[in-house]
């Protein structure tokens, strides 16, 4: 016969380790955010060193659109 075992109740974590996880995790998506920022950049600047207009540009990194509503529909090309 196959006994049923019952999972262990759940221990809530201390106060000051979930604070301290927090923290953590703050700096690691500040620091992750940095760097995806900087490697988009590098990307985009590489594009129009190509040739690339900045509509090709923002669908290649999935930007959305380059046009601007507040500008009147202007895209940001000269």
């Amino acid at each position: 016969m196959t006994r049923i075992r019952r999972p262990a109740p759940r221990q809530s974590l201390p106060h000051d380790l979930v604070l301290l996880i927090t923290r953590k995790a703050d700096i690691m998506v500040r620091r992750f955010e940095d760097e995806v920022l900087n490697q988009l950049v590098r990307d985009a600047m590489r594009a129009l060193e190509r040739g690339a207009t900045v509509e090709e540009i923002a669908r290649e990194l999935g930007l959305g659109s380059a046009v601007h509503p507040a500008a009147g529909g202007q895209h940001d090309r000269p």
